[in-house]
């Protein structure tokens, strides 16, 4: 989901100023799922045999959800007769460094290195681009 809000000061000294904030909100994101999940043998203690509770159906999320803000301030004047726009654009305003998982890897169900079970956790993993800025300048022939 995005919102983003902008307004433009349309007299006064500063007309043509403009401020705006946004914000871009990503819930709840499956990056696989636990079709390969095994479970410990009953029979045998040091096999692991499928488990019947999860499929492809059972899907792994990412672990947070995911919220990236930007700035933008803008300004038009004139110039010999021409218009030009200035404008600056902030992304990742609050500077936010989480990571965002990409994938899973099967790892010792539950921790136990000692048993033959495999579940699905997520794995490979990208930091938030740092917080960057942009300015422009348009020219209106």
């Amino acid at each position: 989901m995005k919102l983003f809000a902008d307004y433009t000061l349309q007299t006064g000294r500063l007309k043509g100023l403009r401020g705006g904030l946004g914000v871009r909100y990503s819930g709840k994101r499956i990056i696989g799922d636990r079709a390969n999940d095994t479970m410990r043998d009953p029979a045998n203690p040091n096999r692991a045999i499928d488990d019947p509770e999860r499929s492809v159906y059972t899907m792994v999320y990412a672990p947070e959800d995911s919220v990236t803000e930007t700035g933008t301030l803008g300004y038009s004047f004139r110039v010999f007769e021409r218009q030009v726009q200035a404008n600056l654009v902030v992304n990742n305003l609050l500077n936010d460094r989480s990571v965002t998982y990409l994938g899973t890897v099967q790892r010792p169900r539950d921790g136990d290195y000692t048993s033959p079970a495999r579940e699905a956790v997520p794995n490979g993993f990208s930091f938030k681009q740092p917080i960057n800025f942009n300015l422009t300048f348009t020219v209106r022939l």
